[in-house]
């Protein structure tokens, strides 16, 4: 929503419907601010909480791509399997 003076007074947060027989966007009833996310610190958790895991496996654990996953797994922690 724009102000008089042409400013973002409110930012209006959209969801995709998932379904193709709804409207593609539609208003979020959540209308809290995102919440942000310190990836490195969850891949790094999530490593350390379940090193018998693949990159991987860990990514659909955790609902990750396998490149987010790649780029934030801790290096000592690669390759360590038990």
């Amino acid at each position: 929503m724009v102000g008089a003076d042409g400013k973002i007074v409110r930012s209006l947060f959209l969801e995709w419907s998932e379904k193709i027989d709804e409207p593609y966007w539609r208003l979020s009833e959540s209308q809290a601010a995102p919440t942000i996310v310190n990836m490195k610190e969850t891949v790094k958790l999530a490593a350390e909480s379940h090193p018998e895991l693949s990159q991987r496996a860990l990514g659909e654990l955790y609902s990750l791509s396998a490149s987010t996953v790649n780029k934030y797994y801790p290096k000592k922690s690669k390759g360590k399997k038990k």
